[in-house]
This record gives C-alpha cells, sequence and structure tokens, in this order.
C-alpha cells in the first residue's frame, strides 16, 4: 500500500520509483552466510545472539534504528552493512552482508567471527568466513 501512495506521490512530480534508486551504488561485495545451530534449543539460543549482538553493535558499530526482523549494523571501515537474522522454521542464523570496498566482507566477517567466539557451543561457525 505505501508503494502505491509513493508512486502517486511521485507521479504528480513527474518521477518514477526508479528515479528513487538512480544515484545508489551497488556494492563491491556480497555474502550470505548460514550458520546452523548445534544446540538443541536454539531459538532460546537464537534469541540470546539478537539481544547481544544488538547491544555490541550499539557500543562497536552503528546500529539501524528500525531492526524488525534480527539485527543490521553498519560497519563504517568497511563501508558496509550486516544484517542477522534468525530463520522462522530450521534452526539456522542467516546474515547477509555488502560492502562497498574490495576486502570489505573479510573485514566484517573478522569482527563477526570475534563476536560469535562466545557462541561456539550453541552454533557451528564453520561457513563464518570469507576469503
Amino acid at each position: 500500500m505505501r508503494a502505491l501512495i509513493k508512486m502517486a506521490e511521485l507521479k504528480e512530480k513527474g518521477m518514477t520509483l526508479t528515479d528513487l534508486i538512480k544515484d545508489l551504488k551497488e556494492s563491491k561485495e556480497e555474502a550470505e552466510i548460514r550458520l546452523k545451530f548445534t544446540c538443541d534449543d536454539w531459538k532460546t539460543a537464537g534469541e540470546k545472539i539478537i539481544k547481544e549482538l544488538t547491544e555490541y553493535s550499539k557500543t562497536n558499530l552503528i546500529l539501524a534504528p528500525d531492526n524488525h526482523e534480527g539485527v543490521r549494523a553498519t560497519v563504517p571501515k568497511a563501508k558496509g552493512w550486516f544484517l542477522a537474522r534468525m530463520s522462522v522454521h530450521d534452526p539456522i542464523m542467516a546474515i547477509n552482508i555488502e560492502s562497498g570496498i574490495t576486502g570489505g566482507i573479510k573485514a566484517i566477517v573478522s569482527i563477526l567471527q570475534n563476536f560469535f567466539k562466545a557462541f561456539k557451543t550453541d552454533i557451528d561457525l564453520s561457513a563464518l568466513k570469507y576469503s
């Protein structure tokens, strides 16, 4: 519904939806990492990880103001961001990462590796890598 309203507003100005994104730059690097939970109560473990990653992001990164499906944070030194979210039905935490610079994903993964070390008994970290 919001999109229809926005389209009508833009039409009045002689614009289209593509005009809104024409100046956006494509990221240089993208990655999706899927971490599998190894513990039985993966939903509780996932909620704890999301809560602690939110707090970590508030003090060490730039937490996005509206995190509806997980934790989204900007990593300025990597000119990028990540979104960590729980799967609704499967014992998986998906992490999407984008960076505007070459080597940015590797820098973001390094930050995440350091954070997730505290949860290695609950989640398999072997997929948390980028070369």
